[in-house]
Protein backbone atom coordinates (compact mmCIF):
# COMPACT_ATOMS: atom_id res chain seq x y z
CA UNK A 1 0.00 0.00 0.00
CA UNK A 2 2.87 2.67 0.44
CA UNK A 3 3.26 2.88 -3.68
CA UNK A 4 -0.49 4.48 -3.81
CA UNK A 5 -1.31 8.06 -4.51
CA UNK A 6 -2.68 9.91 -1.68
CA UNK A 7 -2.19 13.70 -2.58
CA UNK A 8 -4.71 15.46 -4.55
CA UNK A 9 -1.86 17.08 -6.84
CA UNK A 10 -0.77 13.60 -7.70
CA UNK A 11 -4.17 12.35 -8.35
CA UNK A 12 -5.21 15.62 -10.63
CA UNK A 13 -1.86 14.69 -12.53
CA UNK A 14 -2.51 11.37 -13.20
CA UNK A 15 -6.20 12.69 -14.78
CA UNK A 16 -4.74 15.42 -16.66
CA UNK A 17 -2.61 12.61 -18.78
CA UNK A 18 -2.81 10.09 -21.23
CA UNK A 19 -5.62 7.25 -21.28
CA UNK A 20 -5.96 3.83 -22.41
CA UNK A 21 -8.81 1.79 -22.82
CA UNK A 22 -9.36 -2.01 -22.48
CA UNK A 23 -12.06 -4.56 -22.18
CA UNK A 24 -12.44 -3.68 -18.65
CA UNK A 25 -10.04 -1.43 -16.97
CA UNK A 26 -9.38 2.48 -18.42
CA UNK A 27 -6.18 3.33 -17.81
CA UNK A 28 -5.00 7.04 -16.83
CA UNK A 29 -1.34 7.89 -16.51
CA UNK A 30 0.86 10.39 -16.42
CA UNK A 31 4.84 10.64 -17.14
CA UNK A 32 6.33 11.21 -13.69
CA UNK A 33 9.32 10.56 -11.46
CA UNK A 34 7.34 8.62 -8.84
CA UNK A 35 5.98 4.72 -9.54
CA UNK A 36 2.85 4.59 -7.70
CA UNK A 37 -0.95 4.05 -8.66
CA UNK A 38 -4.16 4.70 -7.82
CA UNK A 39 -7.87 1.73 -7.77
CA UNK A 40 -11.00 3.12 -8.28
CA UNK A 41 -14.48 1.90 -9.06
CA UNK A 42 -16.95 5.05 -9.86
CA UNK A 43 -20.10 5.18 -7.72
CA UNK A 44 -22.58 5.58 -10.32
CA UNK A 45 -21.55 2.39 -11.87
CA UNK A 46 -21.27 0.76 -8.78
CA UNK A 47 -23.90 2.02 -6.38
CA UNK A 48 -23.53 -1.16 -3.25
CA UNK A 49 -19.83 -0.30 -1.72
CA UNK A 50 -19.39 -4.15 -1.02
CA UNK A 51 -19.11 -4.41 -5.02
CA UNK A 52 -17.06 -1.32 -5.18
CA UNK A 53 -14.73 -3.22 -2.92
CA UNK A 54 -14.57 -6.01 -4.05
CA UNK A 55 -13.25 -5.03 -7.86
CA UNK A 56 -10.99 -2.52 -5.90
CA UNK A 57 -9.77 -5.61 -4.12
CA UNK A 58 -9.99 -7.72 -7.92
CA UNK A 59 -7.46 -5.14 -9.48
CA UNK A 60 -5.12 -4.96 -6.88
CA UNK A 61 -4.52 -8.69 -6.63
CA UNK A 62 -4.08 -8.87 -10.56
CA UNK A 63 -1.27 -5.65 -10.42
CA UNK A 64 0.50 -7.43 -7.59
CA UNK A 65 3.43 -8.50 -8.88
CA UNK A 66 3.73 -6.55 -12.09
CA UNK A 67 6.12 -3.69 -12.88
CA UNK A 68 4.49 -0.57 -12.89
CA UNK A 69 5.94 1.53 -15.62
CA UNK A 70 4.65 5.32 -14.35
CA UNK A 71 1.98 7.18 -12.09
CA UNK A 72 -1.29 5.07 -13.16
CA UNK A 73 -4.83 5.20 -12.06
CA UNK A 74 -6.94 1.99 -12.97
CA UNK A 75 -10.53 2.72 -13.35
CA UNK A 76 -12.95 -0.15 -14.16
CA UNK A 77 -15.66 0.81 -16.42
CA UNK A 78 -17.06 -2.82 -17.30
CA UNK A 79 -20.67 -3.22 -16.21
CA UNK A 80 -20.78 -6.73 -14.55
CA UNK A 81 -17.75 -8.30 -12.17
CA UNK A 82 -15.38 -10.14 -14.42
CA UNK A 83 -13.15 -12.94 -12.84
CA UNK A 84 -9.36 -12.60 -11.75
CA UNK A 85 -7.63 -13.99 -14.38
CA UNK A 86 -9.88 -11.78 -16.68
CA UNK A 87 -9.20 -8.28 -15.18
CA UNK A 88 -5.09 -9.40 -14.72
CA UNK A 89 -5.25 -10.36 -18.82
CA UNK A 90 -6.72 -6.87 -19.42
CA UNK A 91 -3.89 -5.07 -17.58
CA UNK A 92 -1.11 -6.59 -18.15
CA UNK A 93 -2.47 -5.94 -22.37
CA UNK A 94 -3.27 -2.32 -21.14
CA UNK A 95 0.31 -1.93 -19.10
CA UNK A 96 2.36 -3.51 -22.58
CA UNK A 97 0.96 -0.79 -24.85
CA UNK A 98 2.30 1.66 -22.52
CA UNK A 99 5.43 0.60 -21.95
CA UNK A 100 5.92 0.69 -25.63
Amino acid sequence: MKNTIKSIKEIDSVFRGKTVVGKSVLIKYSDSDSLKYLVTAPIKTWKRAVDRNRIKRLMRESIRGIEIPKNIAFVYIDKEIRSLVEIKKDIEIILKKIKY
